[in-house]
């Protein structure tokens, strides 16, 4: 195989902390609904904070 076409995990860090960076707005957005929706609280939150620990999973992986 050649080695020169494996990708560089670091190339990927951007879009992990991307990823990172749309969880906590996801978690934030959830934290402004009104306190009637609290389903909904739950929902986009356990979204935003499941794509946080993925993110911060892959950047602790990749270094």
């Amino acid at each position: 195989m050649d080695e020169g076409c494996a990708m560089n995990p670091l190339l990927a860090l951007p879009g992990y902390i991307t990823l990172l960076i749309a969880g906590l707005i996801i978690v934030g957005v959830g934290f402004l609904i009104d306190e009637s929706e609290v389903v909904l609280r739950f929902i986009i939150g356990f979204i935003g904070l499941g794509l946080i620990a993925v993110a911060i999973l892959a950047i602790v992986v990749v270094r």
